[in-house]
């Protein structure tokens, strides 16, 4: 029962703010006076702050005193399915229900507590019960989320197949990520004039893209998964940039209590105007845990092998390492705050130092309700990259230090459709001019999720 509790109630939690904890609890039935009065408010309170084992532990002290008050069994079913006692969760949350039939918070605790101790039926039952009331939009959109994980979960022991298809329309500043600096000096110190193909070069950007992914039952606990995606983008003011990208990855997975371990194999064939640019090989394994409702981290790794076809002295062998959290905040519902640090290295010929380097990155981004139907999220990304040696022809060493500002928003069109506008702001501060560029792009995506 834990793990089936644990993947019911945290793998949906960074996208929920819980219909009771913050929201409903703190707006609870009036406490009566008296020792019950201070019982619920100190349990309201610490299941407010997150500490549902205290709250558990207050109350369910107390259950032969007071059991059948709606309020004491409303918050211990709460704080048993918090800390893990759905059974327990269950008898509070059904006593509550035979008082008051109409408590709609204590009946989408039911469903979460049917969910935990893996009565999927009865829990489908239970939200479907609190959709067809009169509730606002933003609780019938959470109440959705919760049926989409029980079929989710009920498609652990049947293959699934999921797929989007994507449009994309915009303008991008600096299509080909030219120069910054109309005037490069070289390493004899002679000054030269770039070419118009260095500098920037303005374009309409139109693309579409469309993934697959299909995974399958291993056993109660493994699926085997893959995936292919593949993108176009045209450039009409800069053709010779026009990309054709194909993504292909197979692995398996693996779910127990909060913890999911992610390994797949990957491959990656970039064409630019037609040509072969670059093709990558290589694998990636995945940690990721939500040991509250409100918090998640995870870890990663990353080998890859990069081949340039016709331009062998770019070869290399790249490694990442990363570690990422995120947090649903109380302050406000349905916010999540996230972040990532990574670093690594890529490795080439050693005859070619100039083309090896060491990177380091980090990321924050917060993700918000903005109204019906609407979300936003505003992230900052950061990544330093230093070169082991000069460039032959400046006779400098290259570092960058990139920044990227990406504001956005998402809006459900429903079956299956959305909409999100994007604008991304990059500056690239390189010691080495021809690196060193501006860029801004405003994208159109509509979406369809299937």
């Amino acid at each position: 029962m834990r793990i089936l509790r644990a993947v019911a109630a945290l793998t949906v939690a960074m996208i929920l703010a819980p219909l009771a904890s913050a929201q409903v609890v703190s707006q609870g039935l009036a406490a009566p006076a008296g020792t019950l009065g201070r019982l619920i408010a100190e349990s309201r309170e610490n299941i407010v702050r997150g500490d549902a084992a205290a709250a558990y532990a207050a109350l369910s002290a107390r259950l032969d005193l007071y059991a059948g008050d709606p309020e004491f069994d409303y918050l211990l079913g709460i704080a048993a399915l918090d800390t893990g006692h759905p059974g327990e969760a269950l008898l509070a949350l059904e006593r509550v229900l035979l008082v008051e039939p109409d408590h709609l918070q204590a009946r989408a605790e039911l469903g979460r507590a049917y969910l935990a101790a893996g009565e999927h039926e009865n829990a489908r039952a239970a939200f479907r019960d609190v959709a067809s009331r009169d509730i606002p939009p933003e609780a019938r959109r959470l109440v959705g989320a919760y049926l989409d994980e029980i079929a989710r979960l009920d498609a652990r022991h049947r293959v699934a197949v999921t797929g989007t298809v994507g449009f994309d329309i915009g303008y991008d500043t600096n299509a080909n990520v030219g120069s910054a600096s109309e005037h490069w000096l070289l390493g004899d110190g002679t000054p030269v004039v770039p070419l118009p193909v260095s500098l920037p070069k303005r374009s309409m950007v139109f693309g579409i893209d469309g993934a697959i992914s299909i995974s399958g039952p291993i056993d109660g606990r493994w699926r085997w998964i893959a995936g292919v995606r593949s993108s176009t983008r045209r450039f009409p003011s800069a053709d010779t940039l026009d990309q054709l990208q194909v993504d292909l990855s197979a692995g398996v997975t693996r779910r127990q209590e909060c913890h999911q371990l992610t390994v797949l194999g990957q491959y990656q064939d970039l064409r630019l105007d037609g040509d072969a640019l670059r093709r990558v090989t290589g694998l990636v394994a995945q940690w990721q845990c939500n040991p509250t409702r409100q918090s998640s981290f995870g870890a990663w790794f990353q080998a890859a092998s990069l081949s340039f076809p016709g331009q062998s002295v770019r070869d290399a062998t790249r490694r990442t390492i990363g570690v990422s959290a995120a947090r649903l905040l109380q302050s406000r519902a349905d916010t999540v705050l996230s972040g990532a640090i990574h670093f690594g290295d890529e490795r080439a010929d050693a005859a070619w130092p100039n083309l090896a380097h060491r990177f380091v990155g980090a990321r924050v981004s917060l993700n918000t309700p903005l109204a019906a139907n609407w979300r936003g999220e505003i992230g900052l990304y950061w990544e330093s990259r230093r070169f082991d040696g000069p460039e032959p022809l400046f006779g400098r060493t290259r570092n960058d230090r990139q920044t990227e500002l990406r504001l956005g928003a998402e809006r459900w069109l429903g079956k299956g459709w959305a909409v999100q506008p994007q604008l991304s702001l990059v500056r690239n501060a390189s010691t080495l001019a021809p690196n060193d560029f501006r860029r801004s792009q405003f994208m159109v995506r509509s979406t369809y999720r299937f």
